[in-house]
């Protein structure tokens, strides 16, 4: 039940507000972590975008315990693929920690135009730097730019990576300039490999909502 989810998520905003009411915001610092779908982690972060003093915890597989950020920036860059053409809804492919299913990609997004963003190396472990990740969600934010000014009004956002990446490349996002997003679910047993969304609109007066994926099935 995405949709009940959702509706905890955006309470978030409330709920951190009543609870530093009484405290200067130079005494208020805080901690995320989470084993959350992408599209929630992604729109966790868009929510706190404006919290400044967020220290970012992931999940380290290998020694089974809640992790900070602490490694040295290895440098690596996204390598893009951009199609020729272009359109006011493309898909934007985000490869981190695995490679996304282009397979489905192009079944489920039929005719829409998919540019591809991945990292030379992709590992589970290729994000341990507060650095890297700081860079990594300003090429995302800059990518988002370009795609602005081609005529690109809504993004179909595909995102493989650790929650902790999620999170950064939502709190990233410029709500107020960028186009509008939606950031899928991905389901490898599922029919649907993409079944739902988180849709972000970026008019006022619109509400964020979980939808329904209605494009075509997986063969």
């Amino acid at each position: 039940r995405p949709d009940l989810a959702l509706t905890k998520v955006n309470n978030l905003k409330v709920s951190l507000a009543e609870k530093t009411a009484q405290s200067a915001a130079s005494d208020i610092s805080i901690a995320y972590g989470g084993v959350f779908p992408v599209p929630f982690t992604f729109y966790t972060g868009y929510l706190l975008d404006d919290e400044s003093r967020v220290t970012l915890y992931d999940w380290d597989r290998d020694v089974s315990d809640w992790r900070v950020l602490d490694e040295d920036d290895d440098g690596e860059q996204f390598k893009v693929e951009q199609p020729s053409v272009c359109g006011k809804s493309v898909v934007l492919a985000v490869s981190v920690s695995y490679p996304v299913d282009r397979q489905s990609i192009d079944t489920i997004f039929k005719g829409l135009p998919v540019h591809y963003l991945s990292l030379p190396t992709i590992d589970r472990n290729n994000h341990w730097s507060k650095a890297k990740q700081d860079r990594l969600s300003g090429e995302f934010l800059e990518y988002c730019k370009m795609l602005l000014g081609l005529g690109v009004e809504h993004i179909h956002l595909v995102l493989a990576s650790q929650n902790s990446v999620a999170f950064r490349l939502g709190q990233s996002y410029d709500r107020r300039n960028l186009p509008s997003v939606s950031v899928y679910q991905y389901e490898r047993h599922q029919t649907v490999r993409y079944p739902w969304c988180v849709q972000i609109p970026h008019e006022d007066g619109k509400n964020v909502e979980v939808v329904q994926s209605e494009f075509k099935h997986v063969a």
